[in-house]
C-alpha cells in the first residue's frame, strides 16, 4: 500500500490498512498496533474517540453485519451464500463474484485512485449495506480504458484480479441495452451514429428500417464487454439513451477469461478501420419493433 516510506520509519497513515504484514516480517519486532497513539507521534490525529465509543462502534457494527446477511428462512452460515444479491451494480473488470467480491474488499480505495478516467466511484447504496463503498463504475461519466489495468494491479486483496490487458478486455463487465424512447434515431428519427462511431469492437451497427429515415443503433451481444465508451459518449441529456447493465458479466475466481469467452462464442478483438460489425445477435426473449424484424 505504500504505507511505510522506504528508508524511514515514518508512515503514512491515510495509506494504512491494518493488514498487520509488517508486523509478521519486522525482524526486530519494532511494529506493531494499538487503540493508541504514540506520545511522540508528530502526525495530527484523527477525530477524539474514547474506548467505550470505540467498542460500542465496533459492536454495533458487528450486529448489524449480522442482522444484514441473515436469510429469511435460514439458521445456518451457508444459507447466506445461496444467490448473489440482485443489484444493477457494474464492478470492475476481474472482480470476483460478488460475495467473494464483498468479502475481499477493504475499501481501501486504491483501485479508486488508480482509475485512470475516474470512472471507478465508491457505492453508496445500490448494494445494500454490505455494498458500502466498495467501487462499481460510473459508466456515464467516464468510460473504463481498455488499455489500461491498474485497478487490478493495485488491489491489496486481489478482490480485483490482477489481469494483463488481453485477459482484462475479456472480463466482461455486463453488456448495453439501447432505451428506444430516448435515443435519438429510434424516438426523433434524427440522425446519430456516436455510438457506433466510439465502440471499440464494433459492436454497435446501424440498421436502416425504412427509405428517407436514419440507421438506427442496434447492438452485437456477442461483441459488447460493457467498456461504456459509448453510454459515456452518448449525447442524449440526462441518463444516456445506451446504458451498460450486468446483464451477461463473467466474473470468474479463477481460470482465463480469454477461454471461458471462446467457448461462449464471444469476441473482442479491437475493430479496424472501416470494420462492420456481424449480424445482429439478441438474448433471448429480445424484440424489435414492428417492421425491422
Amino acid at each position: 500500500m505504500g504505507a511505510i516510506e522506504p528508508g524511514s520509519a515514518r508512515e503514512r497513515r491515510a495509506e494504512c490498512i491494518v493488514c498487520r504484514a509488517c508486523v509478521s516480517v519486522c525482524p526486530q519486532g519494532a511494529a506493531s498496533f494499538g487503540f493508541f497513539a504514540h506520545p511522540e507521534e508528530s502526525e495530527p490525529r484523527g477525530p477524539q474517540v474514547s474506548r467505550r465509543a470505540f467498542v460500542g462502534a465496533a459492536a454495533g457494527g458487528v450486529a448489524t453485519g449480522w442482522v444484514v446477511r441473515r436469510t429469511p428462512g435460514g439458521d445456518s452460515p451457508s444459507a447466506v451464500r445461496t444467490s448473489p444479491p440482485s443489484v444493477q451494480v457494474i464492478r470492475p473488470p476481474g472482480a470476483l463474484p460478488e460475495f467473494d467480491f464483498l468479502a475481499r474488499c477493504v475499501r481501501c480505495g486504491e483501485c479508486l485512485r488508480a482509475c485512470v478516467t475516474n470512472t471507478l466511484q465508491p457505492d453508496w447504496s445500490r448494494a445494500g449495506f454490505e455494498g458500502l463503498w466498495a467501487p462499481h463504475l460510473n459508466l456515464r461519466h467516464a468510460h473504463c480504458q481498455q488499455d489500461c489495468n491498474a485497478c487490478g494491479q493495485v488491489c491489496p486483496t486481489h478482490a480485483l484480479r490482477p489481469l494483463d490487458l488481453v485477459e482484462k478486455r475479456h472480463a466482461r463487465v455486463g453488456t448495453v441495452v439501447i432505451d428506444q424512447t430516448r435515443c435519438l434515431p429510434w424516438a426523433k428519427h434524427e440522425a446519430c451514429f456516436i455510438c457506433e462511431e466510439q465502440c471499440p469492437y464494433g459492436a454497435v451497427t446501424l440498421m436502416r428500417p425504412a427509405l428517407g429515415r436514419p440507421g438506427v443503433p442496434d447492438v452485437d451481444l456477442r461483441r459488447c464487454n460493457g467498456c461504456g465508451r459509448c453510454e459515456d459518449k452518448c449525447p442524449v441529456d440526462g441518463s444516456s439513451a445506451i446504458v451498460v447493465t450486468p446483464r451477461g458479466e463473467l466474473r470468474l475466481a479463477g481460470g482465463s477469461y480469454l477461454e471461458e469467452c471462446r467457448q461462449r462464442g464471444l469476441s473482442f478483438e479491437p475493430k479496424r478501420k472501416g470494420d462492420v460489425g456481424p449480424a445482429p445477435f439478441r438474448f433471448q426473449g429480445d424484440r424489435l419493433p414492428p417492421g425491422l424484424n
